[in-house]
């Protein structure tokens, strides 16, 4: 199968623009502090909207799956400098838990491959 370029690209911003509203709505209802339960949370946000994406996607094969995350990888970090450490500082990308981020948006895709069926062919019915 090959990659939908239009809906990789859009789903790709969808996944930031999920998590960017996520984690802005815990820090506007007071939780600033980077906490493990925050981040915890948030990271369960990341699976699912990854998840139910990458499902819609429909993907067949490994490698179209993996090029899904490496472009919604690459679209969050566009992203991320650009808004992100606008709103907080570069020392935004020093965190182990920004790319624990990046790496399960890389990885969901691959995990959600559509099952293939196998091509199964009748044998010819004998004429008794």
């Amino acid at each position: 199968m090959k990659l939908n370029w239009k809906k990789t690209l859009g789903f790709g911003v969808v996944v930031w623009v999920v998590i960017f509203i996520f984690v802005t709505i815990l820090i506007a209802f007071g939780l600033r502090e980077e906490t493990f339960i925050r981040w915890l949370i948030t990271q369960i946000v990341v699976i699912i909207t990854a998840v139910i994406l990458a499902k819609k996607l429909s993907l067949t094969k490994t490698t179209t799956a993996l090029s899904t995350g490496l472009i919604w990888i690459v679209i969050s970090l566009i992203l991320d400098l650009l808004i992100t450490s606008y709103f907080t500082t570069m020392e935004f990308f020093n965190s182990w838990k920004i790319w624990v981020s990046y790496a399960i948006i890389l990885v969901v895709p691959v995990f959600c491959l559509k099952k293939e069926k196998p091509q199964t062919t009748m044998p010819p019915t004998a004429n008794l």
